[in-house]
């Protein structure tokens, strides 16, 4: 069985406190089933990990992006 705080932590890291509803979004279910699978009402679908992995790595790929934007953005108005 997959641990349910796996859903809080990633969330959290990834949207901050109001993570349900954009992890939903990303996972492309339910916020209400979302919310489910945190509270323990139904179990994690094994395929939801690897689809989590994926919003995670996408997300990181966008953040870096982002910080090579504001890296060049300091470089060319030294």
């Amino acid at each position: 069985m997959i641990d349910n705080s796996i859903l809080k932590e990633v969330g959290t890291a990834l949207y901050g406190k109001q993570w349900q509803t954009d992890l939903a979004k990303s996972l492309k279910v339910s916020d209400r089933r979302l919310r489910r699978w945190h509270a323990n009402e139904f179990e994690i679908p094994p395929g939801v990990i690897k689809d989590l992995l994926t919003v995670a790595q996408d997300r990181r790929a966008e953040c870096s992006a982002a910080v090579a934007l504001v890296r060049k953005h300091i470089e060319d108005n030294k």
